[in-house]
């Protein structure tokens, strides 16, 4: 069901394409602090946008190519209620540009791609997987987040992403195997298993959370290890809050005792005091 009009949005004369135009500019002059956006176009969706992304991706500059896949990506966008429009066309519009030469204009393909999550532009994402550019292939494991429940191909494909030799893109394809998707088989416990040992502290941290939210008993001794470190992360403590299990008070309140008093502002100290609080409730 559409949720009601967005009344700022709907209130805003301003056209489309100067609401483009500014996003380009701002894109070519790298303002990462702009406030050029497209989220009003993106409100809109009307064949208007599409045609204008459509025209931005055909162009021969690369520039622009990366404004019209941006433009593609969300119109109707998920945010506004669910009510996506133009997928089918934005898609079609979109798998030609994962070719591109420019390994900018594929990320954000790519990328726009995960956020229509239309699971016919899984073969052509899948291609990526080769990538030489770390980016591109970050971008692949984004993008099969969203079309990976129930698509084995884009399930082995996140699996080989976690062996991958950039950090990051190991990083988001534990993530996604592990917290974006319910998806239990024995090939993804045992990629996540694998991932316990991986040399990236946030990659082990997904690892260890996605086996904590398959109830995997082999998480148990990945947590006492993570404890026994005496500074486990935040996904230690996530991973300890799925299990809810009182084993490990005793280590979360020997933690606590050797920390300063600190205020609810210290992240640490407040995702500590809140692990122990779960593990000191029934599940």
């Amino acid at each position: 069901m559409k949720s009601p009009p967005n009344e700022r949005y709907e209130n805003d004369p301003t056209p489309s394409r100067e609401i483009v135009e500014a996003y380009r500019r701002a894109i070519e002059e790298e303002e990462d602090d702009s406030d050029a956006s497209l989220s009003l176009v993106h409100y809109r969706g009307t064949r208007v946008e599409f045609d204008l992304g459509a025209e931005y991706a055909a162009s021969a500059d690369p520039l622009d190519r990366i404004t019209g896949a941006n433009i593609l990506s969300n119109l109707g966008g998920s945010q506004f209620d669910e009510d996506p429009t133009f997928v089918e066309e934005s898609v079609a519009v979109l798998i030609p540009l994962l070719k591109d030469p420019d390994a900018k204009v594929v990320v954000n393909a790519a990328m726009a791609l995960g956020r229509r999550a239309d699971p016919s532009a899984v073969p052509h994402l899948i291609a990526l997987e080769n990538h030489e550019d770390p980016d591109v292939r970050w971008a692949l494991a984004y993008s099969l987040d969203s079309t990976a429940d129930d698509n084995e191909a884009a399930i082995a494909a996140l699996i080989r992403l976690t062996k991958d030799p950039d950090d990051e893109v190991r990083d988001w394809a534990l993530f996604s195997l592990g917290s974006q998707h319910g998806t239990d088989t024995p090939a993804i416990r045992e990629a996540l298993f694998e991932g316990l040992g991986d040399s990236g502290a946030e990659a082990r941290g997904e690892a260890l959370v996605g086996l904590a939210n398959r109830g995997d008993p082999r998480v148990e001794d990945a947590i006492v290890a993570e404890l026994r470190k005496g500074n486990p992360t935040g996904s230690t403590f996530d991973a300890i809050g799925i299990t809810r299990d009182p084993r490990w008070l005793p280590d979360l309140e020997k933690l606590l005792a050797k920390l300063p008093a600190r205020g609810s502002d210290d992240p640490f100290w407040a995702e500590l005091r809140k692990t122990i609080a779960l593990c000191g409730t029934d599940g």
